[in-house]
């Protein structure tokens, strides 16, 4: 739900790389266009906000205390307050829009499908399952052939294109099923190929470490069975209180870690939860995490309050890719992220982590019983605590998915030997075929992908309305 688009210099560099109309005063109207923005001070700044489209952009308006106790903490160590995440500022803590309403997720499923339901030319099939496109015989594409509840098999054909808009690892995924893909891979599984094409080569994907903190040990904040019956009646009845919002997350952060620009090369995320809190061992599990570590963090929340920074690494030099496991499209596809293998991304990383060490010296840390809270990591605690190898060892094992891939049919011109999709999102080389979501994206954005995914796909249908008017 966080509404976050990124920056000017995201947007410029991918018109650097050669796609015309996809620099930031480009892109900007676009976002503006699907905007129904509901906070005051945001509407009345014209240039970056919209009011009236299908999107919801609200604020929580949660009052965590730890919101502001954090706020405190990183204005006394001398980074500002962003009161604009998406206007011409960059560094500093904020918290974010969401896409939201009144206490209730504004999806994008009920901003933009739900008033087309309506519509004649508008059919949703689902418990539909893609597994290729089919093709006419001058090579063009004909339609798309898919399973409804896994058995009954069926084409839908085109008059005029396909849109391809899967996903960054379902779209390679699909692309290749058909044929469109590296050569030597496709042959190596004896899939014709159709388009020799390098879909699925640039995945980029925003990883995070998580760093922790413990609070409040004298007098920890538990929740009781009367404030989660309260909780619910609140959140059933008035769509208010605990259960309306998501609690800290919406309070970020974007620093440079060199101190040499005015745009983020780092990004957190803030987890707080109070006493014994029984999601935390869930979210920990998800994160993949071996139970001797995961059980490290719950034993100090017994005792007390914690809060996770999810410290996000906004432009990775290190990039992977995707591949066919087999040619049965529901075998999930192969997925290297290849994280950290670049050691620029780990220096990046290790200098965010002295950011948060100093936290440890503000006036909040100290009277609110502040201590680092340190996973039990059997490797790592081998080496000096603090050292920059006790970080990259921890960095190692504790790095995580922020769920931002990105690339993987990457938008550029003939030029560029990565490009799958050109500027208009149409995929290179095979006639009646384009590709709308975030796998078109030729560089991975400085924020949430939220936004700047409902944007392609903004862009891409003035696209097809203006190719098809001109006709």
């Amino acid at each position: 739900m966080l509404y976050v688009r990124g920056n000017r210099r995201d947007y410029d560099h991918w018109a650097e790389l050669g796609n015309p109309t996809w620099d930031w005063d480009s892109v900007l109207e676009y976002f503006k266009k699907s905007e129904d923005n509901q906070v005051d001070y945001l509407i009345a700044n014209e240039k970056y906000h919209g009011v009236g489209g299908p999107l919801k952009v609200d604020n929580f308006n949660s009052i965590v205390m730890m919101k502001i106790l954090l706020a405190d903490a990183f204005s006394e160590l001398g980074h500002k307050e962003i009161l604009d995440v998406n206007s011409d500022q960059h560094l500093g803590t904020t918290t974010a829009p969401v896409t939201a309403h009144k206490g209730v997720r504004w999806s994008t499923a009920k901003a933009f499908l739900l008033p087309a339901m309506s519509r004649p030319n508008l059919q949703i099939i689902k418990n539909a399952h893609v597994t290729n496109l089919e093709y006419n015989k001058d090579g063009s594409v004909k339609g798309v052939k898919f399973l409804i509840n896994e058995s009954l098999q069926q084409v839908a054909t085109v008059r005029k294109e396909v849109i391809l808009s899967a996903g960054a690892i379902n779209t390679p995924q699909i692309l290749m099923q058909s044929g469109i893909g590296p050569k030597d891979h496709l042959e190596n599984l004896k899939v014709k190929v159709v388009k020799d094409l390098p879909v699925g080569k640039h995945l980029e994907d925003h990883l995070f470490i998580p760093y922790f903190f413990s609070f409040v040990k004298s007098n920890p904040t538990e929740m009781s069975t009367g404030h989660v019956v309260r909780m619910a009646y609140d959140y059933f009845i008035h769509r208010t209180g605990f259960m309306s919002d998501t609690g800290t997350v919406d309070f970020m952060g974007f620093f440079n870690t060199k101190n040499d620009s005015e745009y983020p090369d780092v990004q957190f995320h803030t987890t707080y939860v109070y006493k014994n809190e029984p999601t935390l061992a869930m979210v920990l599990k998800l994160y993949g995490y071996e139970d001797e570590i995961i059980e490290s963090i719950l034993a100090v929340n017994r005792q007390t309050d914690v809060v996770m920074f999810m410290i996000t690494l906004l432009n990775p030099k290190s990039v992977g890719k995707i591949e066919l496991r087999s040619t049965d499209p529901f075998d999930p596809p192969k997925i290297y992220h290849n994280y950290l293998s670049e050691e620029e991304d780990l220096d990046t990383l290790l200098r965010s982590i002295r950011i948060f060490r100093n936290l440890s010296t503000t006036k909040m840390f100290d009277m609110y019983e502040g201590e680092d809270l340190r996973p039990e990591l059997r490797i790592c605690d081998k080496l000096e605590y603090d050292s920059d190898a006790y970080w990259k060892c921890y960095m190692r094992y504790m790095s995580t998915t922020m769920y931002h891939p990105t690339g993987t049919a990457k938008m550029g011109p003939d030029t560029d030997e990565e490009a799958v999709v050109d500027s208009v999102l149409r995929v290179r080389g095979v006639k009646g075929l384009r590709v709308a979501d975030a796998s078109i994206m030729p560089k991975l954005v400085s924020g949430n992908t939220n936004a700047p995914t409902i944007m392609i796909g903004e862009k891409a249908a003035d696209f097809i309305k203006e190719e098809y008017a001109e006709r």
